[in-house]
């Protein structure tokens, strides 16, 4: 067996080898009619503002798919790319890239800005803004916990999630009574989906020992629920084992 491999991946560089150079030249006719393509667009309606909208959409159509499914990156805030995809004046990318920004450098005086944002009326900046609290540490989440407990109601699952996480890990004990409650509704896929489940999830992991009472809760949970794709569903069931197995 490993003969033969040998052997086919002999056969195969000598493939390659021998059309590099039409590999080659056809790869630059691409690139080239790419490139003049951009040049050709970008100077109808400005180059920093097509070359924005190219790379969302590379992003949105080969990239993040893959790093939702191994990063677990939430699908909300994936969306927000998408649709810049196919209209990118529908999105505030500027904003949501801005606070991004904001939550993960870290410093200090964003803090304030950060709780401001927490408000905004976009659910990504929503998002952004509270993870940026959470990062910050024990300190800064326990200075913005009027926000984090009125985040508990937010629209958004992805939202509800983080402030719930922050709450349980950084709060006292009746916050953490608050943000388990918000985990025990938010987990059942059946109910609200594969990726909020997932979320939630995920969370529930990072609280560890805190998230001892919801074992029996996340062990009901049905392992049987409409699922957007083949690929997603041992997803729920492996971190449900996950999650339990640390509560033997």
């Amino acid at each position: 067996m490993a003969v033969d491999l040998k052997i086919n991946a002999g056969r195969q560089g000598i493939f390659i080898q021998e059309r590099a150079p039409i590999l080659i030249t056809i790869l630059q006719v691409f690139l080239f009619g790419q490139v003049l393509g951009y040049i050709f667009i970008a100077s109808y309606i400005g180059l920093r503002r097509y070359i924005l909208y190219q790379c969302c959409a590379v992003l949105s159509r080969h990239i993040f798919p893959y790093v939702y499914i191994h990063f677990n990156i939430f699908p909300e805030i994936l969306s927000q790319f998408i649709c810049i995809d196919h209209d990118p004046t529908q999105y505030g990318f500027e904003r949501i890239s801005a606070t991004a920004e904001l939550a993960s450098m870290l410093e200090p005086e964003a803090v304030g800005e950060l709780k401001r944002r927490m408000t905004d009326p976009d659910s990504a900046v929503r998002w952004w803004a509270t993870l940026g609290i959470l990062m910050r540490g024990s300190e800064v989440a326990q200075g913005a916990r009027t926000e984090l407990l009125a985040a508990l109601d937010d629209s958004s699952p992805y939202v509800r999630i983080v402030a719930a996480e922050t709450l349980a890990r950084y709060g006292s004990d009746s916050d953490l009574k608050y943000s388990l409650t918000v985990f025990a509704k938010l987990g059942p896929p059946d109910k609200n989906g594969v990726f909020v489940s997932m979320a939630t999830l995920n969370a529930l992991y990072e609280i560890g020992e805190k998230a001892a009472p919801l074992v029996s809760v996340v062990k009901a949970f049905p392992l049987e629920y409409p699922i957007p794709d083949a690929r997603f569903a041992p997803y729920v069931t492996r971190l449900v084992k996950d999650f339990t197995d640390r509560f033997p």
